[in-house]
């Protein structure tokens, strides 16, 4: 049984054909697709491990750090309204511990401190929030971090705005309460109860909005805001929740007292720290699924499904790259030909490379990116670029009905059984001549590309080989 589960997890479920499902079905298999994902990839970078260590960096550096916030607040003239609603999340709204670092915290005189001072402030901030950074980039598969100029502006207005924006839609409440419209709109019953769930929901919007700032800022790279807002509403309800437990279900924390006596809040607020991290890094771990699960769908299919056969894909690729060329169009790039093929764009580059070293392909473009033919296609040929790319394999678990896999399982076949004889004098421009002859009936050649791609993508699909 534990077999079975371990097996629908870590492969079946990536082969379900999402879009060939019924919407709801397709909805939930989706849902449970991007849980997994989640999952393994929360266990994979060690989420627990980031989290103690960011534990362990909150309370070293909270008070100098909270000082430094502070000191920047208050020449905003925002410093006592946000105190005690920045300590309150951070402590998780209980009072001991606020007053403890509250106590500590008033005895930090900033402007005091000279030169010196501020500058070992300003540090322990960057030096923080790099951590921070870095457990964020270790999640988005980030290698750099940013250059130090970046962290002292991006993290200097972090500090700032972040609490800033938190206070403002809290005081947005407040001041719509009080507003004489509103007041007059709230005597209306149904306005009355409606105004009473929407105020409830407020403390949930407000983290709503925090976790999604952090997620879009602190990764060294491009988050798309609605993955940002998918993983700051999941993890910002977590959080809202946790607290909640926290307040009012203190299991076993009068122990702590008897052992601790006068030090008895200190472990309590390590565990209340450490389930933060363990949220903020979870919510990561969803706004980063979000984003690349299809992706990562195609990574597990390739892997799942051993579709690795260099030659049928090579071919495939020169193909596709070819009828761009004959019909005019633009050099497909690497992501569009993977996404073409429904194939990870790491085997579509590496496939790519492979063609290039051949002399069949050549890469354009200031990244090199937009994929072109090196020469005529009528020099490129088949039997060569079969033994150039390696692959004898046996390919008898394409089953596509029609289009391009078709006819290259049929070219390859003639390769495995009768080597260059099967195919001689077969080049590139041949093989697309054939298959536009095959599309014939099915496909107008004057349609655009994308019309063109969609409907190799079913026969790719369907021709998935194994290595």
């Amino acid at each position: 049984m534990s077999n079975r589960i371990r097996k629908f997890f870590g492969t079946d479920i990536w082969l379900v054909e999402i879009d060939k499902l019924p919407r709801h079905k397709g909805f939930l298999y989706k849902q449970l697709q991007l849980a997994t994902y989640v999952w393994q990839e929360f266990w994979r970078d060690n989420s627990l491990l980031r989290a103690s260590g960011l534990t362990y960096t909150t309370l070293l550096t909270l008070v100098p750090l909270l000082a430094l916030m502070f000191a920047l607040l208050k020449g905003l003239g925002v410093q006592r309204a946000l105190e005690p609603f920045i300590l309150e999340r951070l402590t998780g709204g209980s009072h001991p511990v606020t007053e403890y670092i509250m106590e500590y915290v008033s005895r930090i005189h900033v402007g005091s401190l000279g030169t010196l001072g501020i500058t070992f402030l300003f540090i322990t901030m960057i030096l923080v929030l790099t951590n921070i950074e870095m457990a964020f980039n270790q999640i988005w598969e980030v290698d750099r971090g940013r250059p130090w100029l970046r962290k002292c502006s991006d993290y200097l207005g972090l500090v700032v705005i972040l609490p800033v924006a938190m206070f403002v839609a809290v005081s947005l409440t407040t001041f719509v309460k009080s507003h004489l419209v509103t007041q007059q709109l709230l005597s209306i019953d149904f306005l009355g109860r409606l105004y009473v769930y929407v105020l409830k929901l407020a403390p949930f919007f407000v983290m709503w909005l925090a976790f999604s700032f952090v997620y879009l800022f602190m990764p060294n790279t491009r988050v798309n805001p609605i993955s940002a807002s998918a993983g700051g509403i999941i993890g910002g309800t977590l959080w809202q929740f946790s607290q909640w437990a926290y307040i009012h279900y203190q299991f076993g924390f009068r122990t702590y007292g008897a052992i601790y006596g006068a030090l008895s809040q200190l472990p309590v607020l390590l565990i209340w720290v450490f389930v933060s991290w363990i949220i903020l890094l979870l919510g990561a771990e969803i706004a980063f699924a979000h984003q690349n699960l299809a992706k990562f769908r195609l990574r597990q299919r390739w892997r799942a499904q051993p579709t690795g056969n260099k030659s049928y894909w090579g071919l495939q690729l020169l193909l596709l790259v070819g009828k761009c060329f004959e019909a005019g169009k633009p050099p497909p790039t690497i992501m569009e030909l993977a996404e073409r093929m429904q194939i990870p764009a790491e085997e579509t580059r590496a496939i790519t490379e492979r063609l290039e070293n051949l002399g069949a392909l050549k890469a354009s473009g200031e990244n090199g990116f937009e994929v072109l033919p090196a020469i005529d296609l009528k020099h490129l040929m088949v039997f060569d670029l079969v033994e150039g790319l390696e692959e004898r394999k046996s390919i008898d678990g394409a089953t596509a009905p029609n289009g391009y896999g078709d006819i290259i399982q049929e070219i390859l076949s003639l390769v495995r059984e009768q080597g260059r004889e099967g195919v001689e004098g077969l080049s590139v421009a041949d093989l697309l001549a054939r298959a536009k002859e095959e599309f014939a009936d099915s496909e107008d050649e004057t349609d655009a590309l994308s019309a063109e791609t969609d409907e190799i993508t079913d026969v790719v699909d369907a021709g998935e080989v194994s290595a």
